[in-house]
This record gives structure tokens, sequence and C-alpha cells, in this order.
């Protein structure tokens, strides 16, 4: 979570926050961390967001596997909401 003050120190051309921000704000004492429960990812490209899905999906078969969808009408890792109804 950001102060939307962090804009400031991003200049009009393509920047990587990580390398050039972050460790600035590190020099001044301006950023912190904390430690989040359960599943994190970057997902700053479309590619690492569906790579974050499979990911986290079989992070689910392996730890929490009765929040997958099961039955003849799935197939691979699903989380399926109750309310949805999945045609055979």
């Amino acid at each position: 979570m950001f102060n939307t003050s962090i804009i400031d120190r991003i200049e009009n051309r393509p920047t990587s926050i990580e390398r050039e921000i972050f460790p600035k704000m590190a020099e001044e004492g301006q950023i912190y961390q904390m430690v989040l429960p359960g599943y994190w990812m970057d997902i700053g490209q479309p590619h690492d967001y569906l790579s974050g899905q499979t990911l986290y999906l079989k992070s689910q078969r392996e730890g929490n596997p009765s929040v997958l969808a099961s039955g003849e009408n799935y197939t691979g890792n699903n989380i399926v909401h109750e309310s949805a109804h999945v045609d055979p």
C-alpha cells in the first residue's frame, strides 16, 4: 500500500519502481514491510496474472483442496462460486 505521493517520484518514462523508486525510498526511511498471510504474487503483466492463477489453484490443491470444485463436470483445478450453474 502506498500513499499517492509516490506518483510524484515516478518520472514520465518507463520506470522500474522496484529498481529505481524503492531503493531511494528505503534510503530515506520511507518504505516498510508487512507480512501478509496467504498467497501473494506480483502480477504486473497479463501473462503473470495467468501464471499466478495457475499457481494459486495448484497451491489450493496441495493445501486446501476442499475449496476446489469436484465432480464429473470439472477437470483440473477450478473454483466455482456456489451460486454458479455449470452446464455439463
